[in-house]
C-alpha cells in the first residue's frame, strides 16, 4: 500500500513506525480517560501503560522468535530480530501490568479495567499500520474489495507477494478490534464487570483471532501439531478464551460470595 511515508535523501520514514506509535498514544490516552473514572491517578496510569508497552513489546518478539525456531525453517538473523507475535505483545503487557501496578501502587482489577480496552484499541489502529507495510497479509481473494500489494518495499517489510490480490485482512481486523474496544468502553462506563473485564476482554480476543485467521495469508505464523487449521494465532486463542472464561467464573463466585456476607 504505503510502506514508506516520504524519503528524504537516504532517510526514510516508515509509516508503520509512525502509525503504530501514534496508535500506542491514542491507546494511553484511553486508559488515562477510564483510569480516572474510577478515580485513579491518570498520571501513573500512564506510567505504567509505557511500560506494559514496553513489556509488550518484548513479549512479542519473544514469541515471534520462539515459533521462528520452533518452526524449524530456515531464517535469517535478521528475520528472527523483525520477529513479532501480536498476542506474545499482549501477554507481555499482562506480565507487565502485574508488575508495574505493585510498583506504582494501582489496585491491578481497576488498572486493568482501563488498559483492557485500550489495547483493543491500539491493536485496531496498529492493525491500519500491518496494511500499510504489508505484513500479516491475507490470503488469495476474488473479492471485489481485494487488495493488490505493487510495491517491492512490501515485500522487504513485510513479506506480501506483489501482484496477488489478497483479503484486507488487516482492516478487518481493525475494524473488529476498533468495535471491541467500543463495546470494552460501554461496559466500563456503565460499570459491567467491574474490576473483571480482563475476562470479557481475552474471551473476545480470542474469538476475533480464532475467527480471522481464516484469511490470514502469512505463513511464518506457524502450524502445529501437523494440523493445518491450528496456527500459533489460534493457539493462543484457545488459551485466551479459556483463561478469560476461569477468570469470569472466578469473577461470578467472588460477586456471589460477596452477595452471601452482605
Amino acid at each position: 500500500m504505503w510502506p514508506i511515508l516520504f524519503r528524504v535523501g537516504d532517510f526514510e520514514l516508515g509509516t508503520y513506525g509512525v502509525l503504530l506509535v501514534g496508535a500506542v498514544l491514542c491507546a494511553l490516552a484511553l486508559a488515562a480517560a477510564l483510569g480516572r473514572r474510577d478515580d485513579l491517578d491518570p498520571g501513573r496510569v500512564v506510567d505504567v501503560g509505557v511500560g506494559t508497552t514496553f513489556s509488550g513489546i518484548a513479549g512479542s518478539k519473544l514469541l515471534g522468535f520462539a515459533v521462528a525456531v520452533l518452526s524449524g525453517a530456515a531464517v535469517t538473523w535478521a528475520e528472527l530480530r523483525n520477529a513479532g507475535a501480536v498476542h506474545g505483545g499482549l501477554l507481555g503487557g499482562l506480565l507487565g501490568a502485574f508488575v508495574l501496578t505493585r510498583h506504582f501502587n494501582l489496585p491491578l482489577r481497576l488498572a486493568l479495567d482501563a488498559y483492557v480496552p485500550a489495547a483493543a484499541l491500539g491493536q485496531g489502529l496498529g492493525r491500519l499500520s500491518c496494511f500499510a507495510a504489508g505484513c500479516c497479509f491475507g490470503s488469495h481473494s476474488d473479492a471485489a474489495w481485494a487488495v493488490t500489494y505493487t510495491d517491492p518495499q512490501a515485500v522487504l517489510l513485510g513479506g506480501v507477494t506483489l501482484g496477488v490480490p489478497v483479503h484486507p485482512v488487516q482492516l478487518y481486523d481493525a475494524a473488529a478490534h476498533l468495535a471491541f474496544a467500543g463495546l470494552l468502553v460501554l461496559l466500563h462506563e456503565r460499570a459491567l464487570f467491574r474490576g473483571a473485564l480482563v475476562g470479557p476482554w481475552l474471551i473476545g480476543e480470542g474469538i476475533l483471532r480464532f475467527s480471522l485467521e481464516s484469511f490470514r495469508g502469512d505463513l511464518g505464523r506457524g502450524v502445529w501439531f501437523d494440523q493445518a487449521w491450528l496456527s500459533t494465532g489460534r493457539l493462543t486463542s484457545l488459551f485466551f478464551l479459556a483463561t478469560g472464561a476461569v477468570l469470569l467464573g472466578l469473577s461470578a463466585a467472588r460477586g456471589a460470595r460477596a452477595g452471601e456476607l452482605r
